[in-house]
């Protein structure tokens, strides 16, 4: 049995970088390339065709094969990455993340222990096969380890896809264990972005969960409001849950944002603050803040036309009004004269 998977099909779930396939071949259908990979005897379940889950034994070694098809009529060179799954501020799982760039406390990193070379050429309208082994640790452990492997155009950035990796020692489910940390204003690149600390503390994928947000004013008003279906969670994975990106505007002060956090077999809720300071509304809104106005580059013009407009107000002073103050003395002076 074999375990396709058609970067089209997995586009909207799992991606890497961008999302699902740019172009297709000779105006068809199909997508530029797709992957079949073989079933291996260690496969918990025969008919799940979405990941490689497989039951292995502390240290032992699984091997996997590939099947790439090109379904076009160029040749398509390929990377082929090995990583650990991680979790996307949006509450989707990046499976291929490089082991430098994993956070949480995951016991062990997938990807290093999945072994595959890193380039492939596929040729035009053909298909090749590339070998690769994925190894359990050398000690046993309660839950899921998931990483995956990612097959990416080098020529093209929006074309890649991933096949998820997920190895067990016993299918003995883990229960579900999510905590609500702090809530934040950060700014992510451009973009800022009010969010919720979610991590998920067990060894088990977290799927379809429910994430429900509402952030209120201190008269209790609503400002912002946000819930979620559909949201996953890698094993021990930390992530800033987008409540609300792009924020423009938002008063300084303090705020209540209620999370709920809701999956088939656990509920929970947390009641935080929402710090937001009157530098940060600044940023925001582009304008300077309070005792450090002139350390603003944006403010440095004011510096410059201040003294401009002193000197020209001194030199109609002293070019129009004192000859003109200095005529009416004058003349009050020779009615004196006359006089005497």
């Amino acid at each position: 049995m074999n375990l396709r998977t058609a970067i089209l099909a997995i586009a909207s779930t799992i991606t890497i970088g961008a999302v699902g396939v740019t172009g297709h071949a000779d105006d068809t259908k199909l997508p530029d390339y797709d992957i079949t990979a073989s079933i291996p005897a260690t496969q918990i379940n025969k008919n799940n065709l979405s990941a490689i889950d497989l039951k292995l034994a502390p240290g032992q070694e699984e091997h996997v094969t590939f099947y790439i098809t090109n379904n076009t009529k160029k040749p398509i060179d390929l990377q082929l990455t090995g990583g650990t799954a991680t979790t996307r501020d949006n509450g989707i799982i990046n499976y291929v993340t490089g082991s430098q760039n994993v956070t949480g406390q995951v016991p062990y990193k997938v990807g290093d222990y999945i072994t595959i070379q890193n380039t492939v050429t596929v040729p035009a309208a053909g298909e090749t096969s590339v070998a690769g082994t994925i190894k359990m640790p050398d000690h046993a452990i309660q839950g899921q380890l998931v990483g995956g492997v990612s097959f990416v155009r080098t020529m093209s950035a929006n074309t890649a896809s991933e096949i998820p990796v997920i190895l067990q020692n016993d299918t003995t489910p883990v229960p579900a264990d999510v905590k609500i940390g702090r809530a934040a204003l950060t700014q992510l690149t451009s973009a800022r972005v009010i969010g919720v600390k979610l991590t998920n503390n067990a060894n088990q994928l977290v799927n379809d969960a429910t994430v429900a947000t509402k952030v209120q004013d201190n008269n209790g008003k609503t400002v912002f409001e946000k819930t979620s279906h559909r949201v996953d969670m890698a094993p021990k994975s930390t992530f800033n849950f987008e409540i609300k990106d792009k924020v423009k505007s938002i008063k300084p002060g303090k705020y209540t944002v209620k999370v709920q956090v809701k999956t088939a077999d656990m509920t929970k809720t947390a009641t935080k603050t929402l710090t937001v300071t009157a530098a940060q509304v600044a940023e925001l809104t582009g304008s300077a803040v309070a005792g450090n106005d002139w350390q603003q580059p944006r403010n440095w013009w004011k510096l410059a036309v201040g003294p401009i407009i002193v000197f020209l107000a001194v030199f109609l002073i002293g070019r129009y009004l004192l000859p003109a103050r200095k005529r009416h003395g004058g003349t009050r002076e020779d009615l004196k004269r006359k006089d005497n």
